[in-house]
């Protein structure tokens, strides 16, 4: 009866086994499955984190030639100023010559 028993508890077991079995086999497979998806996480992360870089670095390219435009800018506007000043200073002059030029024809003309 001893060993009778044994073999039905161990026949009973294999289909235990079987499932624990194909239990262990999927959990592998779901194991391998999920490394797949985060090493394909892990590249597209390194990707983006690559392509984020790039970008990055055109924005400070971008950045600094905007900063040389405004110093080019306020270079002109101030050259500008200057330009703008003595146009002012030139009519100044040059209405005060006219007044002279005029004051010397109506000299020259009252002698005559």
């Amino acid at each position: 009866l001893g060993f009778r028993y044994c073999i039905y508890l161990i026949s009973s077991f294999k289909p235990f086994l079987s499932r624990v079995n194909a239990a262990m086999d999927s959990v592998t497979g779901y194991s391998k499955d999920l490394q797949k998806v985060i090493f394909d996480l892990e590249r597209d992360a390194s990707s983006e984190t690559n392509s984020l870089r790039v970008t990055q670095a055109h924005i400070e390219t971008s950045q600094k030639k905007i900063k040389l435009a405004k110093e080019k800018l306020d270079a002109v506007q101030s050259e500008l100023q200057k330009a703008e000043h003595n146009l002012e200073k030139s009519k100044s002059e040059e209405a005060k010559a006219s007044f002279e030029l005029k004051s010397l024809v109506n000299e020259i003309q009252v002698k005559c």
